[in-house]
């Protein structure tokens, strides 16, 4: 019976790993994509447009708790990095999210004295940005060099030390 109950955490433990793999591998897109976002201003832009400086991608959804949760990240490494430019794009278009929502939502944090300064942007009503760059879920993270090259993607809640510390791989 001892044997069995030390063996068995080492069971689950590759159980684990064995069903989570899976989960966690998620498609990159490749190195320097180029994608037409409409801004929640109707203006529509490039990603290109923003070669020449590091450019931090945040798909998300208004509704989603851990998209929102990101949002404080955000709003710190925007005042940590005033040179990064940061585009969050509301990939739950297809889920009925409108640029109103996302008003609603920056207006909510200024309440809490937090300006949400930088470009927020819809996806296309069929969802092609949320195919293509957060089928496996959000928030999902891609951070772009100054070149426009993919330097890193994060699916899911990234804390800010993390974060910064690629950012600062990326402005520096």
């Amino acid at each position: 019976m001892e044997a069995a109950q030390k063996i068995l955490p080492i069971i689950v433990f590759f159980f684990l790993i064995a069903t989570t793999i899976g989960c966690i591998q998620t498609t990159q897109p490749p190195a320097g994509d180029d994608f037409t976002f409409t801004t929640v201003t109707g203006e529509t832009k490039r990603l290109s447009d923003y070669h020449g400086g590091p450019v931090l991608l945040d798909f998300m959804g208004v509704a989603c708790e851990p998209c929102q949760r990101q949002m404080i990240v955000l709003y710190q490494i925007s005042r940590t990095y005033p040179n990064l430019t940061i585009i969050s794009i509301d990939v739950w278009t297809t889920q009925g999210e409108t640029a109103q929502n996302i008003q609603q939502l920056k207006d909510a944090f200024q309440q809490q004295n937090m300006t949400l300064g930088w470009t927020f942007a819809l996806d296309d009503a069929q969802g092609s940005l949320g195919r293509r760059y957060a089928s496996d879920g959000v928030p999902h993270l891609y951070l772009y060099t100054k070149q426009g090259n993919l330097y890193y993607s994060h699916l899911g809640y990234e804390e800010y030390s993390a974060l910064a510390a690629k950012v600062d791989a990326v402005v520096s």
